[in-house]
């Protein structure tokens, strides 16, 4: 193990590390002071809390729509399904017309979402926090619709598909499962 001595040496492994963090693609989507769509591809977006409803995305300083997402009032989320690459590559393309022929639909508000999108999330800024090179975008959710299927994701600078892992029984793991009303002392 390799012990660093600043944060320049420590930025290109710390990049390498993150990239093996499997996560789901989602497009942050929103409308600009003139009432068109604007968005991002995000692949950090995390629920915070359940009481009340929070989840928070993550935005680059330097990207072109982040003064409209760290002032706006309404954003979406939405969830991409494993046949939605075409979608993310679009999205993330610099200088694409995100919105020209993809399919999306005024939600809330009108906030663009994605009608096959696993979930479409819809949110109201609470606020925004400065991180380092980032934005946190904290959003309380105001409405949510889901789809069946799998998500996309993206790891080590690609996108994949899940494959469920089956399920392994063994006598052991048998032993270990509690019955109904049964309690487990330590």
């Amino acid at each position: 193990m390799q012990r660093l001595q600043s944060e320049t040496d420590l930025v290109p492994i710390f990049k390498e590390a993150m990239a093996s963090l499997a996560a789901s693609v989602t497009l942050a989507t929103s409308l600009d002071e003139d009432g068109e769509p604007v968005g991002f591809a995000a692949s950090t977006v995390i629920s915070v809390s359940m009481d009340p409803p929070l989840l928070l995305v993550c935005q680059d300083k330097s990207a072109r729509t982040h003064p409209i997402f760290s002032t706006c009032s309404e954003f979406a989320i939405n969830l991409l399904n494993e046949e939605q690459r075409d979608l993310a590559v679009h999205f993330s393309t610099p200088g694409a017309k995100r919105f020209a022929e993809t399919g999306f639909i005024a939600g809330r508000g009108g906030v663009p979402v994605h009608p096959d999108a696993l979930a479409r999330v819809h949110c109201g800024r609470e606020r925004t926090i400065d991180a380092g090179d980032h934005t946190i975008l904290l959003g309380r959710v105001r409405e949510v619709d889901t789809c069946d299927g799998r998500p996309l994701i993206y790891q080590e600078r690609g996108f994949h598909r899940i494959e469920r892992v089956p399920k392994v029984t063994s006598d052991r793991t048998k032993s270990l499962r509690r019955q109904p009303g049964e309690s487990v002392v330590g």
